[in-house]
């Protein structure tokens, strides 16, 4: 409940993105999710998205043959995607860094393949369980960033030195994005 109040109060902080703003600058933008050229999929219900975070409950490693958890982990896992805002038009979302503050989906049966996958890539216990946070295509939500611009492929339309730019959020691993999913309520 903290976290979400703190959050939104960084959030209320920020300025809005606009096209004027400078790079650098510590922005938010809010609209609506739409997946790029990649995608993930959800590690315990497979379905398709362009972020998720999981919390992690692994069996205890106290006793042989304990079965109580140890200390839960979160991960996260992002592609890069766009924010579909109404003034601005597309916005990249681009990091490996961030922060999700999205509504818990607890999947009733795991899906076993992707589960699989999920532990054997990460080296965790098969009998692991989690508590995915996915962010999906078409979810509205509002993400906190670094303000960048990236020139984008040239099209037709753009002369010899000319090269349109495309704005941007990006985060690092001191500065991570802040996702919020417009849904929770505080």
């Amino acid at each position: 409940m903290f976290e979400r109040r703190r959050a939104r109060k960084r959030m209320k902080e920020a300025e809005s993105l606009s096209a004027s703003t400078p790079d650098g600058t510590l922005v938010r933008v809010t609209g609506t999710v739409r997946k790029l050229d990649m995608h993930l999929l959800a590690p315990t219900t497979g379905r398709p998205c362009v972020a998720f975070s999981i919390r992690v409950y692994e069996p205890s490693q106290h006793e042989p043959g304990g079965m109580g958890q140890s200390a839960p982990f979160d991960y996260v896992e992002l592609v890069p995607f766009a924010i579909e805002n109404a003034e601005l038009g597309r916005v990249v979302i681009d990091s490996q860094f961030a922060d999700l503050l999205v509504p818990e989906h607890r999947a009733e049966r795991l899906s076993d393949q992707h589960w699989t996958d999920f532990c054997d890539a990460r080296a965790l216990s098969p009998s692991s369980t989690g508590t995915e946070r996915p962010i999906m295509n078409g979810d509205i939500v509002t993400v906190l960033g670094t303000s960048a611009r990236r020139a984008t492929p040239p099209g037709k339309e753009a002369g010899f030195r000319e090269s349109p730019t495309q704005l941007c959020l990006v985060g690092d691993f001191d500065h991570p994005l802040l996702i919020i999913d417009e849904a929770i309520e505080d």
